[in-house]
């Protein structure tokens, strides 16, 4: 069944590291139309030639040495290929190598500083959607769970990672999925993984802390 996706799902990546703090995206995807004319046709005829992709990010500047924005911008100064991901959900992206075209900062006193990055395609981008199922997560009175709220997950390969958030004096007890057995939780996470069903219910229950 179709769902439509959020920002909330979304997460740009290069290199298969996540990008921090950004907050906006754009893809392209464009196709060059040649014309054909013939003497006698009144109309003209269209031809599909070339493909080109092209990808922009905008977030709010924060480099440190080697970490995600950094790595941008020494793939600026270096002109090396990166591979793009753009994420739509899990399992739900798009993908291709790219380069950095441009780099640009801009801010004001009372604002944090932005950052831009635009890429420019090299070769095909890929498109992959896995045939998806849906898991509801919920929790109990006593804490809270990230991610929470209803997901899809890829059918079968797909997996979720939940971190419990107890509240002050409580722990992350036990988790059950579709009603089976309750399964202990330790160190406040568990994953999840194997789904088939079309829909999916994961409750998560706290208790008093020990």
């Amino acid at each position: 069944m179709e769902k439509p996706y959020s920002g909330l799902t979304a997460l740009i990546k290069i290199n298969g590291v996540k990008v921090a703090y950004l907050n906006n995206l754009e893809l392209n995807l464009e196709k060059d139309i040649a014309e054909i004319l013939q003497f006698g046709a009144q109309y003209r005829e269209k031809l599909p030639t070339i493909k080109n992709w092209t990808a922009s990010n905008e977030g709010t500047v924060a480099f440190a040495a080697g970490e995600s924005q950094h790595k941008l911008y020494q793939a600026f100064e270096s002109g090396e290929l990166v591979t793009l991901t753009i994420q739509l959900d899990q399992g739900v992206y798009f993908e291709g190598n790219a380069l950095v075209s441009s780099l640009s900062i801009s801010g004001a006193p009372d604002d944090a500083l932005s950052i831009s990055v635009e890429f420019e395609g090299s070769g095909g981008v890929t498109f992959n959607l896995p045939e998806t199922v849906q898991l509801a997560i919920r929790s109990g009175v006593g804490g809270t769970t990230d991610p929470a709220g209803v997901l899809r997950v890829a059918k079968t390969t797909g997996s979720v990672t939940v971190t419990c958030i107890p509240a002050a004096g409580k722990q992350a007890a036990s988790y059950s999925l579709n009603s089976g057995e309750a399964v202990a939780i330790s160190n406040n996470t568990f994953t999840i993984t194997g789904l088939t069903a079309a829909e999916n219910t994961l409750e998560v229950t706290f208790t008093d802390a020990e």
